[in-house]
């Protein structure tokens, strides 16, 4: 086997293996969208109790058990909502607050401020989120 053979072979692994990578980071964009765009719809409902049927499921510690174990359940919105604000470098509790002193207290509205605030918690919680696989299959 010559030389050429050998770097003909490996260019061409190589090139397979730069497509195959670039394929996963369109198919985990395009999954970190579809979350997003979950979450941004169910939010533009203005139903914060509303079933958050795109995120993973969570024990729910307050409801009935079977055979002395808790029971799982469709998240929330609401707790989705608080979720996004757990995770390092995105929205703060702190950024919620502000949004609701300034629209409490300000001079004007702050629909602006309370819309952004929302696409970086959906952003960031789908970010998280992309790899969560019991969520509802029908997305």
């Amino acid at each position: 086997m010559s030389l050429q053979d050998t770097d003909g072979r490996y260019n061409a692994a190589a090139q397979s293996l730069g497509v195959m990578v670039q394929r996963q980071q369109d198919s985990e964009a395009r999954a970190i969208a579809s979350l997003r765009e979950a979450f941004l719809a169910l939010a533009r409902g203005r139903n914060v109790t509303a079933d958050a049927t795109f995120a993973r499921w969570v024990t729910d510690y307050e409801g009935p058990k079977l055979n002395g174990c808790y029971l799982s359940r469709v998240p929330r919105l609401s707790e989705v909502m608080a979720e996004s604000l757990d995770y390092s470098n995105g929205p703060q509790l702190a950024d919620v607050l502000k949004v609701l002193v300034d629209v409490a207290y300000g001079d004007q509205p702050q629909i602006a401020a309370a819309r952004d605030l929302i696409n970086r918690m959906a952003a960031k919680w789908a970010d998280q989120n992309v790899y969560v696989t019991d969520a509802d299959p029908t997305l």
